[in-house]
């Protein structure tokens, strides 16, 4: 059974940090250390991950402004993907807080994932051979 823990004051933890890896271009320690430090510094920035049988297996960090969100960042374990745990992590932060509208800015690797879950997508830029696009998810409250 999925459980979905606030780790927000535990982001540095060695089981919880190196989630976030997937989601990072070209990841190293620093980096993801530098972002968790920005992100727990925000008061409207919240970090949940997933867990399953005492195991992190998913994280989602998002910010919240008025009925508004942005994810900032989502991954799964990669032993864990294509099983649904990160349609469950949107569907977690949707069901938990009143969000009408729900954004994200992915590239090619996961756009389909964000259609899958029904976001309405535009491409927006083309940065370095790599194309970019807004997610929009909406929903009426």
């Amino acid at each position: 059974m999925l459980e979905f823990v606030n780790v927000k004051q535990n982001i540095f933890d060695t089981d919880i940090l190196p989630l976030l890896a997937p989601s990072v271009f070209e990841p190293t320690p620093e980096k993801l250390r530098s972002r968790a430090e920005k992100y727990i510094k925000r008061p409207n920035t919240h970090i949940y991950a997933c867990r399953e049988g005492g195991k992190y297996i998913g994280i989602v960090v998002f910010e919240v402004v008025g009925t508004n969100a942005t994810v900032l960042d989502i991954a799964v374990d990669e032993n864990c993907r294509k099983q649904g745990i990160g349609s469950a992590l949107l569907s977690f932060v949707l069901k938990t807080f009143n969000i009408s509208e729900l954004t994200a800015e992915t590239d090619d690797d996961a756009v389909g994932f964000y259609k899958k879950f029904g976001f309405t997508v535009t491409e927006i830029q083309t940065v370095y051979d790599t194309k970019r696009y807004l997610c929009t998810f909406r929903r009426n409250l």
